[in-house]
């Protein structure tokens, strides 16, 4: 007979910590340069004001709580604590490794006031930012808002598999904002603004929350250490993933937003929270610029013709149909060429290369 149950359970993690203590200092899974015990510390938030809350440094991905003062909390992202719970073996077939457990809540609830996770806004869609929002809504009915570019991978993520990090699960997208929107919480007037940066699928957030203007940048806006003239200074840049859809026109826009919240605050989704240098906004354009330079040096004109790799994309990229059944696919095309055109597609038979090589028995078609 258990009668007190939750004391029992306090209990038996305190002992299992210590069984996992008996391998501190012991080099784990795949991380031989970081001599540390690899498991979750105590979850301990940093208030950054009287109500925005953020997790922490050693969060694997950042994420951020903003309090209501009546027991209700939104979250701006709510993805893996620590980032030994998302590594990837080489060996690995899919994302079955990656493991997102619930970590902050109990905290929020016993120091914060936190009765209830009112609402999630995600900054962008990759994984590792976004694997706790199904937690979120399936135990505690969380809301969650997104922009629409955002909304529409994290609600059908198979369909947007091409571009790299979706969560395999579904997330429900309870409202659909769009670019330039605001929202009301709780009295706290939120902006939203598409920001293709990191990802096409991307947004950034800000509100004005005890007395300053703060924008949650997601993965878009870091800063770091760089050699100029000898002297090493800290400036901001842009992160470039060209598999997660990049146009040169994307981190204009970046800077374009940036320009116009003109935060004093900014809390990233890696690394740490900034306080805006009063130059820091010309750096950061300075950076965009300098490399829209040098991509172009490498490249032909136009130049997004050859930086795009999605200026044609089939959705849905994975999907299952039972024999017998119906598939629907849309063609997504943007045209890079700076004027006017007409573009065309044709299905080739199973098989067929299209190209220059073709599988052994089979006739190569002429090139698409």
């Amino acid at each position: 007979m258990i009668d007190d149950p939750l004391g029992d359970l306090d209990r038996l993690e305190g002992r299992l910590m210590d069984l996992v203590d008996l391998g501190r200092g012991m080099c784990v899974g795949g991380y031989d340069s970081v001599p540390e015990t690899l498991y979750l510390p105590e979850a301990k938030l940093v208030p950054l004001s009287d109500h925005v809350l953020w997790g922490g440094s050693w969060t694997c991905s950042f994420f951020y709580v903003v309090l209501s003062g009546t027991g209700r909390a939104m979250f701006i992202d709510y993805g893996h604590a620590f980032l030994p719970h998302m590594h990837l073996r080489s060996d690995d077939s899919g994302f079955e490794s990656m493991r997102f457990v619930e970590h902050h809540l109990k905290e929020l609830r016993r120091d914060w006031g936190v009765s209830s996770v009112d609402l999630v806004v995600p900054t962008h869609i990759h994984d590792d930012h976004v694997c706790g929002i199904p937690h979120l809504q399936r135990h505690y009915g969380t809301r969650c808002f997104a922009l629409a570019e955002v909304a529409q991978v994290l609600a059908e993520p198979n369909a947007w598999a091409s571009t790299p990090c979706t969560l395999s699960k579904p997330i429900r997208i309870d409202r659909v904002l769009q670019d330039g929107d605001r929202f009301e919480w709780e009295q706290l007037i939120f902006d939203v603004f598409h920001a293709p940066g990191q990802t096409e699928f991307h947004s950034v957030l800000a509100a004005d929350i005890d007395g300053q203007r703060v924008a949650f940048t997601g993965d878009n806006y870091f800063l770091d250490e760089v050699l100029r003239d000898g002297q090493v200074t800290v400036e901001p840049n842009q992160t470039t993933v060209l598999r997660n859809s990049f146009q040169l026109r994307m981190h204009r826009r970046c800077v374009k937003v940036m320009r116009r919240i003109e935060p004093e605050l900014i809390c990233p989704g890696h690394r740490e929270v900034y306080t805006r240098d009063r130059d820091a906004l010309d750096t950061y354009a300075d950076f965009v610029a300098r490399k829209e330079r040098v991509f172009g040096s490498l490249v032909a004109e136009p130049h997004d013709q050859f930086i795009d790799l999605f200026w044609a994309r089939l959705v849905p990229y994975v999907s299952l149909v039972e024999p017998g059944g119906e598939l629907t696919y849309t063609l997504r095309l943007r045209n890079n060429l700076e004027r006017q055109a007409a573009l065309a597609a044709r299905l080739l038979p199973a098989g067929a290369t299209g190209g220059r090589g073709k599988p052994l028995g089979e006739e190569v078609l002429g090139d698409a």
